[in-house]
């Protein structure tokens, strides 16, 4: 038997009542041989984040990398430079039933119409649409202006609008270059998205050289 996984990650989802597999009593004479995988790839080359990572891992981050985490972060939504973006930190919740709960409740705290987009799906049999249920993207989207969202598709990876960019919605308007959209979509007032300031060749600078981030038209977009 092959066991294969990361105890640092989560623990059990009861740990009141459950305990990690490891302190099993059947442990020792079923698992013979534990073997511990030192090499990172994902963040290979950058050694000051994997330190960071590394400490908080086991949480014991020290007073080094606490500060370095904190110039990097945004406290009652300033963006860099201090400016006030309107784009506020990501709130992380381990289910996603609590984020819905929480996105509703925000939701709800802005004033305004309420706009919504519904998807317009297609299956090629019975299989292929209980697969529709996965998709990134949910069946219905209701936003409005002052909504925070999240890109789930590379748009524009040079200006670094890609997946997971963060941004939010300032106004909807009807795209310019309609000829380019089907024909359902012409008229449709579409999210225009003011995404937090990136460093990269995409990135735009103001006259006194901050980056003011991008703000783009958002078109429709497809999942195969």
């Amino acid at each position: 038997m092959l066991l294969c996984g990361d105890f640092f990650q989560l623990p059990p989802v009861n740990l009141a009542k459950c305990s990690f597999a490891f302190e099993a009593k059947c442990w020792p004479d079923v698992i013979t041989c534990s073997i511990l995988l030192k090499q990172i790839f994902r963040q290979n080359g950058d050694q000051r984040l994997m330190k960071i990572l590394n400490e908080a891992r086991v949480g014991e981050l020290s007073s080094e990398s606490a500060q370095i985490l904190r110039t990097h972060s945004m406290v009652g939504g300033l963006g860099k430079g201090g400016h006030d973006d309107g784009i506020r930190p990501t709130l992380l919740e381990s289910r996603n039933a609590q984020v819905d709960r929480a996105n509703a409740a925000e939701m709800n705290k802005l004033p305004g119409e309420v706009k919504r987009f519904k998807s317009k799906d297609k299956a090629a049999g019975t299989m292929y649409e209980k697969q529709l249920q996965h998709c990134q993207a949910p069946e219905t989207l209701e936003l409005k202006v002052g909504a925070q969202v999240i890109l789930l598709k590379n748009i524009d990876p040079e200006a670094g609008l890609v997946n997971g960019s963060r941004g939010v919605i300032v106004e909807f308007k009807t795209a310019k270059n309609q000829s380019d959209l089907p024909r359902e979509f012409r008229k449709l007032e579409l999210p225009v998205v003011k995404f937090q300031a990136i460093d990269g060749p995409g990135s735009s600078k103001s006259g006194d050289g901050e980056d003011e981030g991008a703000t783009k038209l958002i078109e429709p977009a497809e999942w195969t």
